[in-house]
């Protein structure tokens, strides 16, 4: 159960609130700092995510099946958000809420300056200059969207020594493929 007097308190100093602060903050089991970062993400603004979770709530299986395709989220975090906007209380709460806060998206503020701002990266092998989980850390703060696997879906795939089978994938699927130099480069460019 959403604790209403508990919500209110932790963000009335402030009204401007960040999306993935905001999912957090809900308290909905499964769905962590982390977690609620992804799914934050994934969302072009606030109106469409709070659009989903109503339709969600309502057990549209295309919403839950697009919301668990999110890579790194799974059925039972959907299952989890399902379960807390099917209650009326929470989502009239969040409804409120929404009209009484300005919500952002982080990426609103930070990284639209950047040339990767809004990418689909992947990271494959070692890296010489820092760790995988820096350089993630870095595209997201440029507005990138870090994925663990290669589909389609995405546009450049940062390709460091003994990149193996994602490299192969990558080039047959047409995905651009650059090493950790051109990477390097490609995040210090300006518009």
């Amino acid at each position: 159960e959403l604790s209403l007097s508990n919500l209110f308190l932790s963000i009335n100093e402030k009204r401007s609130i960040s999306l993935e602060r905001f999912i957090y903050s809900l308290g909905i089991r499964y769905v962590g700092e982390n977690n609620a970062k992804i799914i934050a993400s994934h969302y072009i603004d606030t109106n469409s995510f709070m659009k989903d979770m109503n339709r969600l709530g309502k057990a549209d299986r295309v919403i839950f099946d697009d919301i668990s395709d999110i890579d790194g989220i799974g059925a039972v975090v959907v299952e989890s958000l399902k379960e807390f906007f099917e209650q009326e209380s929470n989502l009239i709460i969040v409804t409120n809420l929404f009209q009484m806060l300005e919500i952002f998206k982080a990426q609103d503020i930070i990284g639209k300056e950047s040339i990767i701002f809004g990418l689909r990266i992947v990271f494959t092998g070692t890296l010489k200059n820092m760790s995988r989980a820096e350089a993630k850390s870095k595209a997201e703060s440029l507005g990138a969207k870090v994925l663990s696997t290669i589909t389609s879906k995405v546009d450049i795939l940062v390709s460091g020594d003994d990149s193996g089978s994602k490299k192969k994938k990558a080039i047959d699927l047409g995905i651009r493929v650059v090493n950790e130099d051109d990477w390097y480069n490609l995040i210090s460019e300006k518009n």
